[in-house]
């Protein structure tokens, strides 16, 4: 593979990213887990595409519970919380648990 092949697969990569997070942004979808590699630009990508879009988000990184889950979806409940480098809590059934709950409630569409 070129460098041409694999610029047209990070500019692919990136526009599937940035759809989901309008996605996420206007309503469609509750949320959406995104994992890759260190340093692609996950984070900065969802960060200035929501800037982009003038979207309200709370953002958290490192280390967290069951109980500091469900402290942010309680104090939170109407931005979007974007969660980095947590993947340790999706090995705490009660962590499964919330996120299931936050994600099954989708918002009534107009």
């Amino acid at each position: 593979m070129d460098h041409s092949d694999s610029l047209s697969e990070l500019y692919a990569s990136l526009k599937v990213m940035r759809d989901r997070i309008r996605g996420v942004a206007q309503g469609y979808h509750a949320g959406f887990y995104l994992f890759g590699r260190p340093g692609t630009s996950k984070t900065y990508t969802v960060k200035k595409t929501l800037d982009e879009l003038g979207v309200k988000y709370e953002y958290f990184n490192g280390h967290l519970t069951a109980i500091g889950l469900l402290d942010l979806l309680e104090e939170f409940p109407d931005s979007i919380i974007i969660l980095d480098d947590v993947s340790e809590i999706f090995g705490d059934r009660k962590a499964l648990q919330m996120f299931l709950a936050a994600l099954g409630n989708q918002p009534e569409l107009d």
